[in-house]
Order: structure tokens, then sequence, then C-alpha cells
């Protein structure tokens, strides 16, 4: 009965994580070398903590691209169900 009640406390207090998919158009930051300064500038631009990031399309003819970013959801919230990718025309 102990276990299971440290069970349900350790499952409650670990951090839920949640993603938003960006377009991003400082493309020098997706360089390798820069990935600091593309999270502290997501971090700056979106008021989150980013605990990952994936890389994903490029397109250089418009200098963008899209990027995963990973953020702990606050105590008690749900996962915004409005982010989506968009496509442009």
């Amino acid at each position: 009965m102990l276990a299971l009640a440290w069970f349900f406390e350790l499952w409650n207090g670990r951090k839920r994580l949640s993603t938003k998919i960006i377009l991003y158009e400082k493309i020098e930051n997706i360089k390798p070398e820069n990935r600091a300064a593309l999270i502290a500038d997501l971090q700056e631009r979106t008021g989150l903590e980013v605990v990952d990031i994936e890389i994903g399309h490029i397109d250089f003819l418009r200098d963008v691209a899209y990027i995963k970013m990973t953020y702990p959801l606050e105590h008690g919230k749900t996962t915004n169900s409005i982010d989506q990718i968009t496509k442009f025309k």
C-alpha cells in the first residue's frame, strides 16, 4: 500500500511536456554551433522554458525553418489543442 502511494506521488510530481511547431526565420541560428542562441531566442520570444528542440523542414529560398519546441506544462494545465502546422499558399 505504501509503495502504491509512493508511485502515485512520483507520477503526479513528474513534469508533463508539450510541444509547439514554430516557423522560425532566424535561419543562422539553426546551425548546430548556434543551438544555445536558438534556445535562448525561443525562450525570450515565447516566454516558455525550452526543454528540447527539433529542426524540421528548412526552406532556404524563404530563409525559414520549422522547429518543434518542447516545453514543460504548468501544473494543472493541459496541452494547447489549437497548435498545428499551417501551410502557406
